[in-house]
């Protein structure tokens, strides 16, 4: 039987889907492999497995951790049929049709030797290489609605009224490309969602207590090497909730037997009273100005409290009386680093 016009069929299940992830359905004359492209690294997502049986459709999902990427559809044909696409890809941003101005199509010069077809493991990883080594941006042919060519029939409607057939021109058997592998892209951005940074806060802990004067050590904490927070850009999602560190200025005199902190000027005497808030978390509560911030501290502790800061002694933790409750980290302020906290100034 003379073989039909090659073609890749696209479309999303009905399906409700999860963040960074592309829903696809494929049926294809002849075959075709789902890549995921990120710079230099071309990920096979899914490969066509009906042995050119293209009357069926087949489906997969791909995940997709970020939008900086390319979905691409490789379909290969024979010299008696012409290398097609029809197409939907979706994501939770959004729907690309073939014949849509968001999908390129790429032609090469690199043949289809042997007949080879859904067999795994083909092409294999150099092939796809020289694939995209040899990629050529062609025009594209667009040959009407998906639903009305007679060829595939009623589950072509998969695709929906939107989708067109699409070939890349120069790829067509009176080329001398015929036998060959034909590319057709997608930008991830126009189907997936960017990535939702969390905005970042600085939080302290409790480095020591001192059960005899009342006082308490309150720092970012040391370990490993490293400073266990971040003043500049925030250790911490601000989505977290953890108490504030909250803090009432009272000039109190150091006791004896409590340290001035060491040279750099860390762990210095504050002379003020401290004690930790109910748990708050700033992104999702509205927390997100100093005066809010001051705010639950003044709700729970009364006049005169406010969020304690990083430069409340000297700098890098200081000493004070207080509780700071059973918590490992909590909220604090820096007035002076615009990206250090949930709360802007």
């Amino acid at each position: 039987m003379k073989k039909m016009l090659a073609l890749a069929i696209i479309s999303s299940s009905v399906i409700a889907l999860n963040a960074g992830v592309v829903s696809v359905s494929a049926t294809a004359d002849n075959d075709f492999i789902v890549v995921l492209t990120q710079g230099n690294s071309h990920q096979v997502k899914y490969r066509s497995n009906d042995r050119r049986d293209w009357k069926r459709v087949q489906r997969t999902k791909i995940e997709v951790k970020n939008n900086r990427c390319f979905i691409d559809i490789i379909a290969w044909n024979d010299y008696s049929s012409n290398e097609g696409l029809a197409a939907k890809i979706q994501g939770n941003a959004g729907v690309v049709y073939s014949g849509s101005p968001s999908m390129k199509s790429f032609s090469t010069k690199v043949a289809n030797a042997s007949n080879v077809w859904a067999v795994n493991g083909y092409p294999n990883s150099a092939l796809i290489n020289n694939i995209y080594n040899a990629l050529i941006p062609s025009p594209t042919a667009i040959l009407g609605s998906v639903i009305n060519h007679p060829v595939w029939g009623s589950y072509a409607s998969s695709v929906g009224s939107q989708a067109k057939w699409i070939w890349a021109k120069n790829s067509l058997p009176n080329k001398p490309l015929f036998k060959n592998f034909t590319l057709y892209r997608v930008p991830c951005k126009a189907v997936v969602k960017p990535n939702q940074e969390v905005k970042k806060g600085m939080t302290w802990r409790v480095v020591a207590k001192n059960a005899v004067t009342g006082t308490v050590d309150v720092d970012c904490g040391y370990s490993s090497g490293h400073n266990e927070c971040n003043p500049y850009k925030g250790d911490t999602p601000c989505t977290s909730k953890l108490p504030i560190l909250c803090t009432r200025v009272l000039h109190g005199h150091k006791p004896v037997h409590v340290s001035n902190g060491s040279s750099n000027g860390r762990h210095a005497w504050s002379g003020n009273l401290v004690h930790t808030s109910k748990r708050v978390a700033p992104a999702t509560m509205g927390i997100n100005t100093i005066v809010k911030a001051n705010k639950v501290c003044r709700d729970e502790f009364g006049k005169g409290w406010r969020v304690a800061e990083f430069h409340d002694a000297r700098q890098w933790g200081f000493k004070a009386y207080g509780n700071v409750g059973k918590t490992r980290r909590f909220w604090v302020d820096i007035k002076d680093q615009p990206n250090g906290t949930c709360w802007t100034h």
